[in-house]
């Protein structure tokens, strides 16, 4: 084997590996993650779906921007009122001092702040 076929086979088997790094890479990226609603700078993650009178509750505002993407997590560059998965015009409610409450079209799901 000659100089240039050593050197042609060396480049072709650093771009394997690039290839094989960047596949695996993106695999890692592919989590799915909870639904979750940033309100007032806090994460809110989705805790299951529940059925409450809201007509006490006193009403925060509503979903203004939803990337529609789970595997989309919020983070502190989000804005308030932003979803992962909501759509926007979702209502948003405060439950309790550490949880809110999301109503849309045929669901109330309750969101809590991370543990």
């Amino acid at each position: 084997m000659n100089k240039k076929s050593k050197v042609l086979l060396g480049i072709v088997f650093l771009i394997i590996l690039l290839a094989i790094f960047f596949i695996w890479r993106n695999n890692q990226n592919n989590t799915s993650h909870k639904p979750m609603v940033k309100v007032n700078d806090t994460v809110y993650y989705w805790a299951g779906d529940v059925e409450v009178d809201i007509s006490k509750l006193e009403q925060l505002g509503l979903v203004e921007k939803s990337y529609e993407n789970l595997m989309f997590e919020l983070g502190p560059r989000d804005e308030n009122f932003s979803s992962n998965y909501y759509t926007v015009g979702t209502k948003i409610y405060k439950h309790d001092d550490k949880s809110i409450l999301l109503v849309g079209d045929g669901f109330q799901s309750i969101l809590k702040e991370k543990e």
